[in-house]
């Protein structure tokens, strides 16, 4: 149904490492990060603002990124030296060695620059000394000094989606309040009690102890699911809920939950038990003595996923990977965790920083398939275009 499924491929850690830095530096000075780019060959050839006169693709999207991560956006010009983004110039043919480069003088324009605000620099070495020569060195970020041509490119591309994942998951949220008003919000302790649960679907998991600045009525979405995608299965979405649920006595079976299993052991780790649950996770099944002697943690993990909100859409058609259900489930995994770089914040209370597993730490979710790739832009039209369909409903 979607060919348009995320990237195997991940980005260097380099450049993570250096979109994870940009974001909590924007993060941490959201009102008053000013960003300085470096200007280009490629320009107009009549009068424009500064902004708009350099017209090569990085600097294009480093100028988007700008704007959408800094409260001010200046240009490092070779010939003008620092420059804000509305004022208008004209075109100029002056690069290194000459320019700014060459003069021993005050960079022009940096009364600009003054203040105790943080700046982030976007651009290469030679343009970095003439700034740093202006600017202390503990407010100035430059993170493209320690990427190259590839990879520097890799980086603005990863912020730039990241702020489209953040407009997309405002509208993931909005959606996901409609579908709780219609469909119900349900805390897994009341799973037996449900009776609306469709035959086939998809699942939302929130923890009412992660807060979110997405929504007003929901808290933070901590696990998608869905069920039975392999051609011929016949899997429905409350025997898979059921599985993550666990037994009414409270106990479960995290051998036929992997969300169990993940859980179980985040528990084990922060209970510092793994001495008493050494085959927890070990194997498909297990003799009747180790599940005795796992009734225990079994009855934590119980009461920690009862805890916990769900909400589902009804979907219903032929099991498959490429069903309408897998496509809702792998681009919401994608939005929500592009590049391993979550575009939610758990909090430090959060059980899955416990887990064994590096990629639930960091995301922020208890999943991995589908986890951590490469943003994949416009797949979720295609999850709301499945999800609105009367056609997946089983209307």
């Amino acid at each position: 149904m979607d060919s348009r499924a995320p990237s195997r491929l991940k980005r260097s850690s380099r450049v993570r490492n250096e979109v994870a830095n940009f974001l909590r530096l924007t993060q941490s000075h959201p009102h008053n990060l000013a960003a300085v780019i470096a200007c280009g060959k490629a320009k107009l050839a009549t009068a424009a603002p500064a902004g708009s006169l350099y017209t090569s693709g990085r600097f294009r999207s480093q100028l988007k990124l700008a704007r959408h991560f800094a409260k001010k956006t200046f240009v490092l010009s070779a010939k003008h030296g620092v420059l804000d983004i509305r004022e208008e110039i004209e075109p100029y043919d002056v690069t290194y060695p000459n320019g700014i480069f060459a003069s021993d003088k005050s960079l022009q324009g940096i009364q600009s620059l003054q203040g105790d605000f943080p700046i982030v620099f976007l651009g290469g070495n030679r343009y970095f000394e003439v700034i740093s020569r202006s600017i202390s060195s503990d407010r100035l970020y430059s993170p493209l000094l320690h990427l190259n041509t590839f990879e520097a490119a890799s980086f603005s591309k990863a912020l730039n989606d990241f702020a489209d994942r953040e407009s997309q998951t405002r509208v993931l949220y909005d959606f996901l309040e409609g579908t709780a008003r219609r469909n119900g919000l349900y805390e897994f302790r009341r799973f037996p009690d449900i009776q609306k649960i469709p035959h086939q679907g998809v699942y939302f998991v929130f923890d009412p102890s992660e807060p979110t600045s997405y929504s007003n009525t929901l808290p933070r979405i901590v696990r998608i699911g869905t069920h039975g995608v392999s051609v011929g299965s016949k899997s429905t979405l409350r025997t898979r809920l059921r599985a993550h649920f666990g037994q009414r006595d409270g106990t479960g079976n995290h051998r036929a939950s992997i969300f169990r299993l993940h859980v179980g052991n985040a528990l084990v780790n922060k209970l510092g038990a793994r001495k008493n649950f050494p085959d927890w996770g070990v194997g498909m099944s297990a003799p009747p003595d180790i599940r005795v002697a796992e009734r225990e943690m079994e009855s934590c993990v119980s009461e920690y996923i009862g805890s916990l909100l769900f909400t589902f859409l009804d979907v219903e058609d032929l099991s498959s990977p490429q069903s309408g259900r897998a496509v809702i489930e792998r681009s919401v995994i994608n939005l929500l965790t592009a590049d391993s770089i979550p575009v939610e914040v758990s909090s430090n209370a959060w059980l899955g920083h416990y887990s064994v597993v590096e990629e639930i730490r960091t995301t922020g979710l208890w999943n991995i398939q589908h986890s951590g790739f490469r943003y994949v832009r416009g797949a979720m039209k295609e999850a709301y275009r499945v999800a609105s369909n009367p056609v997946f409903a089983g209307v």
